[in-house]
C-alpha cells in the first residue's frame, strides 16, 4: 500500500506553529533565553542572576555594575542578535537591573 499524502514531521510542526502563534512566540522566547549564554559567554552567565521576558521586554539582573554598564552600551546589537537566534522578533527592549 503506497501513501500519497505524506508529510515530514518538520512540515507538520511548522503548520502547527503557524496555526498557534502564541505557542510559536513562547518557543521563540525560550530559544532567545537559551541563546543569552551562548552569545554573551560564560563570564556574563556567571554574573546573570535572573533572566525573564515580560511584554516583549527582556529583564536581566546582573550582579556586576561594570558589566551592566557595558551591556547597556551595546543594548541594540544584543536585541538584534538575540532576536536572530530566536528566529523572530521576540523582544523589543532589554532592561538591565542590579549590580
Amino acid at each position: 500500500m503506497k501513501r500519497t499524502n505524506t508529510q515530514s514531521i518538520a512540515d507538520i510542526l511548522q503548520d502547527f506553529l503557524a496555526e498557534n502563534p502564541l505557542l510559536n512566540e513562547k518557543m521563540a522566547e525560550t530559544r532567545l533565553m537559551n541563546a543569552w549564554g551562548e552569545i554573551l559567554g560564560h563570564l556574563t552567565m556567571r554574573h546573570t542572576t535572573k533572566l525573564y521576558i515580560s511584554k516583549r521586554i527582556l529583564y536581566v539582573h546582573i550582579s556586576s555594575a561594570v558589566l551592566r554598564s557595558e551591556l547597556t552600551l551595546c543594548r541594540e546589537k544584543l536585541i538584534e542578535r538575540l532576536n536572530e537566534k530566536a528566529g523572530m522578533t521576540a523582544i523589543d527592549d532589554i532592561v538591565f537591573r542590579g549590580g
